[in-house]
């Protein structure tokens, strides 16, 4: 049996994931959720990525 694991090999040998995993989107979804809601509220520019980080790895535990 073969599993697809969504990777490919660049010329160098080297895996190249070509598909995100299921972990990878949900991490992706807490971290732009978190990221929308800090913005709404304190406003674009006085946003920082430390704020969204901190926000992003509540939501994704």
């Amino acid at each position: 049996m073969t599993v697809d694991s969504g990777a490919e090999e660049n010329g160098a040998g080297q895996s190249v994931r070509t598909m995100p995993t299921v972990r990878c989107r949900h991490t992706q979804v807490a971290i732009d959720a978190a990221a929308r809601a800090i913005i709404a509220r304190k406003g674009f520019l006085s946003t920082t990525i430390s704020d969204i980080d901190a926000a992003g790895a509540q939501r994704a535990a």
